[in-house]
């Protein structure tokens, strides 16, 4: 299995993102800037393309704070060049989350006082402060020219591109902006296609930045290359942007339920009237989720409770290498088929899926524990299954 191929199609082997690669070689060295705070914070606060800032705010604001004070001491032109943009976009978004907790208030937008938290110094560099505009407009896009980054700049509004649940980093800085886009493209809150009207309803972000993707003229072709769907001789239109918060919707602490399941129960709570069970996350944490169990005809008292929403959590930035690669015999063994540790990498299962010469193989091993990747294969989302 060394080298999977189908008539037109030559396979790569995904590599779960979230394994550090330095572990797995032994070889490889680290980044010159660390960004696995933020990366921890990310992990820990969105969730569904929505920021917790209220739990950063209670529980990562001085972990957020020091890590802006690292990077204000980096000499950005010692690094490489992709190092340098996955920097500037963690810059960025970092910056972003730190002035959207310090002004936080129910419903605060970032549009308010005429877009004042892009206009003043708040991103600290290591010569000088500088604007969030001015580290977007003459820094990152005169620099680095790459249209890929209006996927991956998030201001904290609905209509921007969700955050991702992990920091940037530059060794698979090329692959992850890609999927971003593609994602973003195939994303119908944010732009869609209506094949009856022959309509692209498309993001302002095209429209305010045509320049970066070639011009208004080259707006669907460059769309194009991230879909399927027919653009050429489509028309045109941008959607409204929202400017109300990407905030993750607030549950409120959990209560008590006197009721079937006895007092103190933490998986049961009322509120407002309502009945409500647990359905994952901590129960008294802020990152519990609870199902609207009111009026029910089922008594709580006969139900039992799994693991969770989100415990087995899914794939969702694969890291793909060639089959050969040595690194995909560090992976973790499945512990479900003791008699099948692979050899080689010749020996690793896989799952395989292709859409005409853009291919995957997804190891068994690895959807043991996850169960499921989303992914995008031939420019449409695709999500595999184990």
């Amino acid at each position: 299995m060394r080298t999977i191929t189908t008539a037109s199609a030559t396979w790569g082997i995904m590599l779960f993102a979230s394994i550090p690669v330095a572990a797995q070689t032994g070889s490889r060295q680290p980044t010159a800037v660390d960004h696995s705070a933020l990366d921890g914070i990310l992990r820990d606060n969105v969730h569904d393309e929505r920021v917790d800032y209220r739990n950063i705010r209670r529980h990562h604001r001085s972990q957020l704070g020091d890590y802006l004070d690292r990077l204000a001491a980096v000499d950005v032109k010692a690094l490489r060049r992709r190092e340098q943009l996955a920097f500037y976009i963690n810059l960025y978004n970092a910056t972003v989350i730190r002035a959207v907790t310090e002004r936080f208030k129910e419903g605060f937008s970032v549009a308010e006082d005429d877009f004042a938290l892009f206009k003043k110094p708040l991103v600290r560099l290591k010569d000088r402060s500088v604007s969030l505009n001015e580290l977007e407009h003459k820094i990152i896009r005169p620099t680095f020219k790459d249209p890929r980054v209006h996927a991956a700049l998030v201001c904290g509004a609905r209509s921007c591109p969700p955050l991702l649940a992990r920091a940037y980093d530059a060794k698979d800085l090329d692959a992850v902006l890609e999927n971003n886009m593609r994602r973003f493209v195939h994303d119908p809150k944010r732009n869609r296609f209506d094949g009856a009207e022959k309509a692209l309803y498309l993001s302002k972000i095209f429209e305010w930045y045509a320049d970066d993707f070639g011009g208004k003229a080259t707006i669907a072709e460059y769309v194009a290359q991230f879909t399927k769907a027919p653009t050429s001789g489509m028309d045109i239109r941008f959607l409204e942007y929202e400017w109300d918060l990407n905030i993750a919707p607030h549950e409120g602490a959990a209560k008590p339920y006197s009721g079937v399941l006895g007092s103190g129960s933490r998986k049961i709570r009322t509120e407002d009237g309502k009945t409500y069970l647990w359905a994952g996350g901590k129960p008294t944490g802020p990152q519990a989720h609870w199902y609207d169990f009111t009026g029910a005809p089922i008594r709580a008292a006969n139900l039992q409770f799994g693991i969770g929403k989100d415990t087995i959590r899914a794939i969702d930035d694969p890291l793909f290498v060639s089959p050969d690669d040595p690194r995909l015999m560090k992976l973790p063994h499945s512990p479900y088929r003791p008699d099948e540790r692979p050899k080689t990498t010749d020996d690793i299962m896989v799952i395989g899926y292709a859409d005409g010469d853009d291919a995957r193989a997804y190891p068994a091993a690895l959807l043991d524990g996850h169960e499921l990747v989303n992914d995008c294969v031939g420019g449409k989302p695709v999500t595999v299954g184990w």
